[in-house]
């Protein structure tokens, strides 16, 4: 079935189309980058990263501080023992305390001037995990878990400011010869955290205020009288690159004139979108609208059919096809709209994806709407006009 609907995602050769050419197929455009390069070398790397990067980036601190943690988690800070191993210096003793190595943890939990700190924050129980784990599992255990005396969730915070003052402390006697225990950084650490979260919840209030203005503007608008709107989507899924379009066309009134899809076996994003909205108009045009307007959420995909293409494009019969279809008698507006103006074509595909097994399918393998899910989306536009 994939290999058949990979054979139907495939536009025949257009005898006017001139001889073939070589073009890369990992770009929308065909042309080769390094950037796409890279990322198929590094596919497998990353395909299952840990989970660990994800928890830093999404620790609620300062973007310094997140990349003080990933630092840390690398085991790479500048510490005596990574400056001894760069040649920059012959020891790698704790300058501190002299008693031990200053690796990674050593200098942000183990060393004497900083282990009091972490006994008043960390609770008791857990001393004996917590002392004694590697440096990537700390960091790793310690933006996951609640180690401290409080259930509020704020934990990773207060650990990634921890560790951030305490490598700051330790460069101050580094430099400015300034040795003060760490215990004393209890009260700066708490003011901190504090004074972020004001800072992020004002924030957040402005970038509340001006989305509610920008998206008082962004739900959709129907076409001007005479005229019928398609709105279309695709669904890319990353682990399988399996790939289905869908869409919906309404009138000026915003009814339901009729909706379409297709399973389109392996493709890319860019691929998808642009089979959505050529659905979209092969449907329009077998329906003679004879006024259209075509919205699409891609601005790639829009000024590939407003603009064409280079002829190393991997896509240029696709081209090809929109520049006849535009030509026809009839009358077609492509806009590039915000996502919020092209919800009721992604909520038309959801639903296709979810109620697969209860579809009904044509010789061509299109999927054919059946009433009840024509009464689901209905009632998804009577709730809102989407």
């Amino acid at each position: 079935m994939d290999c058949l609907q990979s054979i139907d995602n495939i536009t025949p050769p257009l005898p006017d189309a001139g001889a073939d050419f070589t073009a890369w197929k990992h770009t929308h455009d065909g042309a080769f980058t390094v950037k796409s390069a890279y990322n198929i070398i590094s596919h497998n790397i990353h395909s299952n990263p840990c989970k660990v990067w994800k928890r830093i980036w999404k620790c609620d601190c300062p973007e310094r501080i997140r990349y003080f943690l990933w630092k840390l988690s690398h085991d790479c800070i500048m510490t005596e023992v990574q400056r001894k191993k760069r040649g920059i210096s012959t020891q790698d003793i704790c300058k501190r305390c002299g008693l031990a190595t200053e690796s990674s943890t050593h200098a942000i939990r183990d060393c004497v001037w900083v282990k009091g700190i972490w006994e008043k924050l960390v609770r008791r129980d857990m001393w004996s995990s917590f002392f004694n784990l590697d440096i990537k599992s700390w960091v790793d255990l310690n933006t996951s878990k609640n180690w401290g005396y409080t259930n509020d969730g704020s934990w990773s915070s207060t650990f990634a400011y921890t560790t951030w003052l305490v490598w700051k402390q330790r460069n101050d006697f580094i430099f400015n010869n300034r040795n003060i225990n760490a215990s004393c950084l209890l009260n700066r650490i708490c003011t901190e955290i504090h004074n972020y979260k004001e800072a992020a919840v004002m924030d957040r209030k402005v970038n509340a205020l001006q989305n509610s203005k920008n998206r008082s503007h962004m739900s959709w608008q129907p076409p001007q009288e005479g005229w019928y709107k398609i709105n279309c989507d695709g669904s890319y899924w990353y682990n399988s690159d399996d790939i289905s379009c869908g869409g919906v066309i309404r009138n000026s009134r915003g009814e339901w004139i009729t909706g379409f899809s297709k399973k389109l076996g392996k493709g890319s994003v860019f691929q998808v979108e642009l089979w959505g909205a050529l659905l979209g108009l092969r449907t329009a045009w077998e329906l003679q609208l004879p006024r259209v307007v075509l919205e699409t959420d891609s601005k790639l995909v829009h000024n590939f059919i407003t603009s064409g293409c280079n002829i190393s494009n991997p896509f240029l019969h696709m081209a090809k096809e929109f520049t006849e279809l535009l030509s026809k008698a009839w009358e077609v507006d492509v806009k590039h709209v915000h996502r919020d103006n092209n919800l009721v074509a992604a909520i038309w595909l959801f639903l296709l994806i979810i109620i697969v097994m209860i579809v009904l399918r044509n010789n061509n393998g299109d999927l054919v709407l059946i009433a009840a899910m024509q009464i689901t989306v209905a009632e998804a536009l009577a709730i809102r006009r989407v």
